[in-house]
């Protein structure tokens, strides 16, 4: 009887250890899917999350996390010390501000910040987080999310860019219109009073010092008009030449008092292409802009020289500078859309990608030609229209 009830006791402990062992498995098993559904979870919206022991001070990071840093999670457990190294320095003491303003009021973590990923590539990052505390009232951990918003920021930037380059097409247009009147007035009368009265030497000399005044105002207004008109890509047969010397009639002045001469070379015959003006002045003034902004300082001359040539059926323009030339880390990225090696707010990272863009819709070509520490040449190509 004592063996037969020894014998039903480990039964029912046999059967108690296996429902536990069994619960014990599905729970794990059950866990190992949440998790796996939780990194799915992560990809889907690209948002990370992290915890801190404020303990410790250890971090743990989900996988999107570390590859938001560019890290890889197999090779390196992340510190707080490596969190710090990666963030750009303007931004760290600010970040320790609103960690401990946190921790001691719990108020909302919520901050913007760069970072400096291990490949090089600067990101800007949004986290949110909430502070926990234990049954005495102490802070004990930090669950957050990072999430990079890098392409979110840069649309905004490139929308405003756009949102301003929209109003002043408008009011290029306008203000071209305005002083275009009075300007055919001036030209009218100023031709009327030279057949009127006989000008002895001096008066002949501020005449044509008029006349050649009037004809640039003029030059830039048509210059203005048609930029102006970029957005409505009207495509027509039109004269490169005079479209190039449009383009650098508007800014030579500009230019020059920044110590930049533009000289222009121009194949003796105007020859004709097919596309849009306006699109192609943006193209041009864009590559001179880009000129002007990678001379150095206190540089002795700074020229950049525009050509023409007729090459069999092709039309070539060849935009130089005489600049410190494009590094070799930066060259083959120079058309991709956002990247930009000038300071922040300086540029959008759109300019050459956008120009070779406007130029392919042309049946045209955009390519750098040479850049070394002696300057850089670019190279813009369109079929000749007989």
């Amino acid at each position: 009887m004592d063996l037969l009830l020894i014998i039903a006791n480990i039964f029912v402990i046999f059967v108690l250890v296996n429902f536990i062992y069994s619960k014990n498995k599905s729970f794990k098993d059950e866990l190992k899917v949440f998790r796996e559904s939780h990194d799915e979870l992560e990809d889907i919206s690209q948002i990370g999350t992290w915890y801190r022991n404020l303990g410790t001070n250890k971090l743990h990071w989900s996988p999107l996390t570390y590859r938001i840093f560019g890290l890889n999670p197999l090779k390196k457990r992340i510190t707080s010390i490596d969190f710090y190294k990666a963030v750009l320095p303007e931004y760290r003491e600010l970040i320790k501000a609103i960690s401990t303003r946190t921790e001691n009021s719990n108020t909302p973590y919520d901050i913007t910040y760069k970072i400096r990923r291990a490949d090089g590539q600067i990101r800007t990052l949004h986290n949110n987080a909430k502070i926990y505390f234990d049954t005495a009232g102490k802070p004990f951990k930090m669950l957050g999310t990072c999430k990079d918003i890098t392409d979110e920021k840069n649309g905004l930037v490139e929308k405003l860019h756009q949102a301003k380059l929209a109003t002043l097409g408008e009011i290029s247009a306008g203000v071209a219109h305005e002083i275009n009147n009075p300007l055919t007035i001036l030209f009218a009368t100023s031709k009327k009073l030279s057949k009127l009265t006989s000008l002895d030497d001096q008066h002949e000399r501020l005449y044509n010092i008029q006349k050649k005044s009037l004809e640039r105002i003029t030059k830039i207004v048509t210059g203005l008009r048609t930029y102006s008109r970029i957005d409505e890509l009207d495509y027509q047969n039109f004269e490169i030449n005079k479209s190039v010397i449009e383009s650098s009639v508007l800014v030579e002045n500009i230019f020059k008092n920044d110590g930049v001469d533009i000289v222009l070379e121009l194949h003796s015959d105007d020859v004709i292409t097919h596309g849009s003006t306006g699109g192609f002045q943006q193209v041009i003034l864009n590559l001179l802009y880009n000129s002007k902004d990678a001379f150095i300082k206190n540089h002795q001359k700074n020229v950049i020289k525009i050509q023409t040539q007729k090459i069999k059926d092709k039309i070539q323009i060849l935009v130089s500078d005489n600049g410190p030339g494009i590094s070799d880390q930066h060259v083959s990225k120079i058309f991709e859309s956002f990247y930009t090696t000038k300071p922040a707010g300086k540029g959008t990272g759109l300019g050459l990608s956008l120009s070779k863009s406007i130029l392919e819709d042309m049946n045209g070509n955009l390519h750098l030609l040479k850049t070394n520490h002696m300057g850089t040449t670019f190279s813009i190509e369109f079929p000749v229209v007989n």
